[in-house]
């Protein structure tokens, strides 16, 4: 998806919620005509794109029957909203009506990717500072830097300039953060322990990166949320 086309989903996203508002407002000023209403179901919190969605995070409102059928693919129910796709495929914000559109496979996302012929290459910086340790979460893009050999100096090659962080380990191996588990991330001490990398690249990149492993590579913090999907978007990626 554009950045454009992006731009006119936020815009319409944030339609949907002002039309919420509006539609709650007339039927609340109107109260002494009685007016026939449909359940749909909104979020209770912000959601980021990729996250799993939650029971608690969404609650079923009535809103007038008019403004509803003007609506596609919407939800009655939160049973019915989780019993197929309940990954947000967009950031979303609380009060949002939630539809088929919005939602995509709760599939575990290595099967996107894995579908689009990426590999899966994990690498671990010569040093903890190298790594971001504490920093970096699954989702987020980053470059990787390697020494040049000939000059002795830190360098990024074009084609590791953006690449996704699908896990984080710590040194013997124990996923501490991953991309299975969206939904979970946020502040954690166990973060602070993951020394392995593990990133979705093309063939070629990973090919470069396994003979970087040995040139003490060093990670670089690039963009996280709708900014890292905007980069991974760009030509060439």
């Amino acid at each position: 998806m554009k950045t454009k086309q992006r731009i006119r989903i936020v815009i319409g996203a944030i339609c949907v919620c002002v039309s919420v508002v509006l539609a709650v407002v007339l039927v609340t000023v109107g109260g002494q005509e009685q007016t026939d209403m449909s359940a749909v179901v909104v979020l209770t919190r912000d959601v980021n794109a990729g996250e799993f969605l939650r029971e608690d995070d969404l609650a079923v409102v009535n809103l007038p029957r008019d403004f509803v059928e003007g609506l596609v693919g919407c939800f009655d129910s939160v049973e019915k909203c989780l019993e197929g796709d309940y990954r947000a495929a967009i950031t979303m914000t609380a009060g949002q009506v939630l539809s088929t559109a919005q939602l995509k496979g709760a599939q575990e996302p290595m099967e996107e990717f894995i579908h689009k012929g990426m590999r899966l290459v994990s690498i671990t910086p010569g040093t903890t500072a190298a790594s971001l340790s504490g920093i970096i979460e699954a989702g987020d893009v980053v470059s990787v830097a390697a020494i040049d050999q000939e000059t002795g100096r830190y360098y990024v090659d074009e084609r590791l300039r953006f690449l996704q962080v699908y896990s984080l380990s710590d040194a013997e191996g124990i996923t501490v953060d991953s991309m299975a588990t969206l939904s979970e991330q946020g502040e954690s001490e166990d973060s602070g322990r993951a020394q392995v990398l593990t990133l979705i690249c093309k063939e070629e990149q990973a090919v470069l990166l396994a003979e970087l492993q040995q040139m003490n590579p060093y990670v670089l913090f690039v963009g996280r949320g709708v900014m890292a999907e905007v980069l991974l978007e760009e030509p060439g990626q």
